[in-house]
């Protein structure tokens, strides 16, 4: 047996080795496998992902294309390790797991996997999608409060608010830690949704929890705000701002403030609303408002105007509330104009009709008793009130202070439209209307539109029965106005009715009628009729304007030596020297020359040297040296008059009597026997003023001489030699061809004289009177508008010696030049014509061009010298005084000489009426904020806005100026009023007033919003 036994050991120890190298290696080899598996799950329950997913793989590797539970096991881990590695392609390991296995047990929990995955990358719509797929049953029971969590979750931020409340109900009352968020969502979305009472218990059971408790209070105190339970908010509010760090600290402010709004404890509710709006960093204007108001109640009147402010900026019923508000704010700081600003703004919305008519009226009164109204706003309030509210029981309220506003307004433009709509017709009004249309035409007068001041003056003259004293003026202003109009009849009747009105001779403008009606007969050439009148004003004396009495003086000279009456024109010249006022070199050269025609030449000679000797600089220095001259030849003191002859070609080369002297003395040294000197004045008559009477003249004294001196063929080469010699024919056609073109040059046929001196100029182009024949053909081109072709006749008669028509071929082309915009053409005809004038007016005119073409080409320096010339001049208007200084103070501000600019429109700005005037004290203001001196500036402008202007431009600008100054002083509330005022009132829509001030009020709004987070609700 034992043998037998052994036997058997053997026999099997010898299969046991024949088979031990197959058996042994297999059961090695799967050991080693399930090691590496085994050691995978390991490392990945102890969250080593890397080293795990080293041994899925080996494990994954062994078995190659042979399908078994391990490998794919090994193959579910390795897509776990890639989604807790965050490796790329942990989703495309996953999907081909549960591609290959869709059997596998492992495969449902795999597309929980899937959707945490994405869960975890916030791709929450995929995140539902995999949800979807997961077999709830194959989850463990912390799998399955996830799997609740997260899907909850998930529907919640992609807004399925319903599904989402579902998924978080099934784990509200659970054992795990996604029970509270849970909790808090589900109560959050029921808050979202209005549900507060559910919402309310969802947070009070969060109230213990260590994540949630901080922030549960604050819904608590917010829902119970949202129930309108006060007293709750009142409660748990100051509670929770008690703890330290508390969360949400301005939030739970901004409820406890607006609790206590609510129950109109103000005093209370500052304390929160003002912490609230310093540590939010947004907040509604519904905030802000409540704010001011709270401020408001508490007397705080310049922190409510201030809070007010800034939500101004939106048109609704709010704004509309706080602008109302505001402006009792600032009555109560005594801040009238500023509360009239705040008034016209709520009057201009239309949210609450109750606050908008109160707003329109306090507005009105308050414009009225600032006695302000610049753009006529006072009047246009009342107007609108009263058309708006025809039923108010303050309408007969509204009706009085527009009768007064139309008595005081100085607005006279706009007020005289206004007054012409309204249907009452009352004393007051009728009056009123008197006035304003009076002053409107005083307004248009000094503003030189005098056929539109006449109507003006008509409107009032027609309401005769109010106020006799403005009836008397309005006689008199349209007596001035058709006088302007050179209407001299119609004026002197006016000027006479004035005298015969009640109580005209209380009035400075009595004795002023007696000199415009002097000169209305002067103009009319009734002489003797004007010496009647200007006698009368100088027996004023002293009761009188002194210069205008010397003027008066002079006039009456004037009358006498055209009629003849030289003894007494002498009288009244010498009355004019005494009194040494106005052109007293005019009245000495008068008095002078009417001594030579009484033949009295020595007192002529003693009267025209003293006004030699007095100003040889005299405008009418040459006139007497000429006729000095003159007088020496009447009484045979040859010698005495070449010399003066001679001075006058040496001191005044451009005289209009250098052709008359030249030949003066020619005769005179012919007389003496000085031929060669006679020759030489003669030759250069009849080189210089060819075609001219004075060259025939002088060609004839030439003559006379070579045949005394027996050289006749010498005065043949020389006529020759000038083209003077012609047979009498051709002087004749010459003649009679010119007189043609002439005849109908005088008779103000334009186009048929082109015509003609066309054919004259071609056919005779040195004709004797060629220089006439351009002068007149320039003139016909001018009055035909032909102003190049005009021109070029014009410059030929300048480029030609001077003759009887240079000054005005100078005056013409220069103003032509002038209004074609060749400035430096026109600067420099002008000097000419101011070097070579004759004719007074005419310095003027020259020295106003040079003036003007300088400052355009920005020559401002040659600008400010010639409008000195300009104020220097003799007989000059008061319009062309205030062009001169305007011109000056804009040619030292363009230098940036600010004093010395300031100075001239300082002078201006006395009178803003004339546009001159306006436009200085604007930039009066303009330079003073330039130099850093705004409340100087600021000063100017409400002058401005004080004194009355009809130039609402140069207003509107000085509006648009103080909006900067109160820009720079952070005072945004009155720079945006400004603006505003300018763009609802300013009347003109095309010169870019209103552009310009809507643009600078949206920087100003742009400003405040940065300032401020404006949100349109809660």
């Amino acid at each position: 047996m034992i043998y037998k036994s052994l036997i058997i050991s053997l026999l099997i120890s010898t299969v046991l080795i024949l088979v031990s190298p197959v058996f042994s290696q297999n059961s090695l080899r799967y050991a080693d496998i399930d090691l590496n598996y085994k050691r995978g799950v390991e490392l990945f329950e102890k969250e080593k992902y890397a080293q795990a997913q080293h041994f899925f793989n080996l494990a994954v590797d062994f078995y190659g294309v042979e399908h078994t539970d391990t490998k794919a096991d090994a193959e579910y881990y390795l897509a776990l390790c890639s989604i807790e590695l965050f490796n790329a392609d942990a989703e495309y390991r996953i999907s081909q797991f549960i591609a290959k296995y869709p059997e596998s047990p492992r495969t449902r929990v795999a597309y929980f996997d899937m959707a945490k995955f994405k869960y975890r990358n916030k791709k929450y719509e995929e995140a539902i999608y995999y949800f979807e797929k997961v077999w709830k049953q194959n989850l463990t029971k912390d799998q399955l409060y996830e799997y609740y969590f997260k899907k909850g979750y998930s529907f919640y931020k992609e807004e399925q608010l319903e599904q989402s409340a579902k998924m978080f109900y099934e784990i509200l009352e659970k054992e795990t830690k996604y029970s509270a968020p849970a909790n808090y969502y589900y109560a959050h979305i029921a808050y979202i949704e209005k549900n507060y009472e559910t919402a309310l218990n969802g947070f009070t059971k969060l109230k213990d929890d260590a994540t949630f408790a901080p922030i549960v209070p604050y819904y608590v105190v917010q829902i119970y705000y949202l129930q309108g339970k006060s007293d709750k908010v009142l409660e748990y509010g100051p509670q929770l701002l008690a703890l330290p760090k508390t969360k949400r600290e301005a939030e739970i402010s901004r409820l406890v403030g607006e609790a206590l709004y609510e129950k109109e404890q103000y005093h209370e509710a500052e304390e929160y609303l003002v912490k609230y709006k310093r540590r939010s960093s947004v907040y509604t204007r519904q905030d802000i408002y409540q704010l001011g108001y709270v401020y408001y109640m508490n007397g705080k009147y310049q922190e409510s105007v201030t809070t007010f402010s800034n939500i101004t900026n939106i048109e609704d019923g709010l704004t509309q509330n706080a602008f109302f508000h505001m402006a009792d704010c600032y009555l109560k700081l005594d801040k009238k104009e500023q509360a009239r600003m705040a008034f016209e703004a709520s009057s201009k919305q239309d949210f609450d009709s109750e606050i908008k008519e109160i707003s329109l009226l306090n507005y009105a009164k308050l414009s009225y008793e600032l006695s302000y109204s610049p753009f006529n706003e006072t009047i246009n309030a009342f107007y609108d009130y009263i058309t708006t509210y025809p039923n108010s029981i303050h309408r007969d309220e509204a009706y009085s202070y527009l009768a007064k506003v139309y008595l005081t307004s100085k607005n006279y433009k706009d007020a005289l439209i206004s007054i012409n709509k309204i249907d009452v017709v009352s004393p007051e009004m009728m009056a009123a209307h008197q006035r304003v249309a009076f002053y409107r035409g005083l307004e248009l007068f000094n503003n030189l539109q005098f056929s539109a001041a006449l109507a003006a003056f008509d409107i009032s003259l027609r309401l005769k029965n109010f106020d006799k004293h403005l009836y008397s003026l309005a006689i008199y202003w349209k007596g001035e106005a058709l006088y302007r109009l050179a209407r001299y009849t119609e004026a002197f009747e006016y000027y006479n009715q004035f005298l015969l009105t009640p109580g005209a001779y209380l009035l400075e403008e009595y004795n002023q009628s007696y000199y415009n009606m002097g000169y209305c007969s002067f103009k009319q050439k009734e002489y003797s009729k004007a010496v009647s009148w200007f006698r009368k004003y100088t027996d004023k004396g002293d009761e009188v304007e002194q210069v205008k009495r010397g003027d008066s003086f002079i006039r009456i000279g004037d009358c006498y030596f055209v009629n003849r009456k030289y003894k007494s024109a002498i009288e009244f010249y010498d009355n004019a020297i005494v009194l040494d006022t106005f052109d007293v070199d005019y009245a000495i050269f008068q008095k002078g020359f009417t001594y030579g025609l009484m033949k009295n030449y020595n007192n002529k000679i003693t009267t025209l040297s003293a006004l030699l000797e007095k100003d040889n600089q005299s405008d009418y220095a040459a006139d007497a040296l000429f006729e000095r001259a003159r007088s020496y030849v009447r009484i045979d003191s040859s010698e005495m008059a070449i010399n003066d002859f001679n001075l006058l070609l040496i001191e005044y080369p451009n005289s209009i009597y250098i052709v008359k002297t030249l030949l003066q003395l020619g005769l005179l040294n012919y007389n003496k026997g000085e031929d060669d000197l006679a020759l030489k004045s003669y030759k250069r008559v009849v080189i210089d003023y060819p075609g001219t009477k004075e060259s025939k003249h002088a060609l004839l004294g030439i003559k006379n001489i070579y045949l005394d001196m027996n050289r006749v063929d010498d005065y043949f080469a020389f006529a020759k030699e000038q083209g003077s010699i012609e047979s009498v024919t051709v002087s004749e056609k010459d003649s009679l061809t010119y007189l043609a073109a002439e005849k109908v040059y005088m008779s103000g046929n334009w186009h048929m004289g082109v015509s003609m001196f066309d054919k004259y100029i071609d056919k005779y182009p040195n004709g004797s009177f060629i220089i006439n024949a351009h002068y007149y053909r320039g003139d016909c081109n001018l009055q035909a508008d032909s102003y190049n072709l005009a021109l070029d006749d014009f410059s030929f008669v300048i480029e030609k010696p001077k003759n009887i028509f240079t000054e005005q071929s100078l005056l013409k082309a220069a103003q032509l030049n002038l209004q074609k915009g060749e400035y430096l053409l026109a600067y420099n005809l002008f000097k000419d014509l101011e070097n070579q004038a004759e004719v007074k007016s005419n310095l003027l005119v020259a020295r106003e061009g040079q003036m003007q073409a300088a400052f355009n080409l920005k020559n401002y320096d040659d600008a400010i010298e010639a409008a000195q010339r300009v104020l220097i001049t003799d007989k000059i208007q008061e319009e062309e005084i205030r062009e001169a200084r305007m011109v000056m103070g804009k040619s030292f501000k363009e230098q940036n000489l600010f004093d010395l600019a300031i100075v001239q429109f300082r002078i201006l700005a006395i009178d803003v009426k004339s546009i001159e005037g306006a436009e200085s004290k604007y930039r009066v203001a303009e330079i003073l904020n330039l130099q850093l001196k705004p409340d100087e500036a600021e000063k100017i402008v409400d002058e401005f806005i004080g004194m009355g202007t009809p130039h609402q431009y140069w207003l509107a600008k000085a509006f648009i100026l103080l909006s900067d100054i109160y820009l720079a002083k952070d005072d945004l509330f009155q720079a945006k009023a400004n603006l505003q005022s300018v763009i609802d009132n300013y009347g003109e829509t095309d010169d870019g007033i209103i552009e310009e001030a809507s643009e600078r009020k949206d920087k100003i709004v742009t400003t405040e919003n940065r300032q401020f987070k404006i949100e349109n609700s809660n």
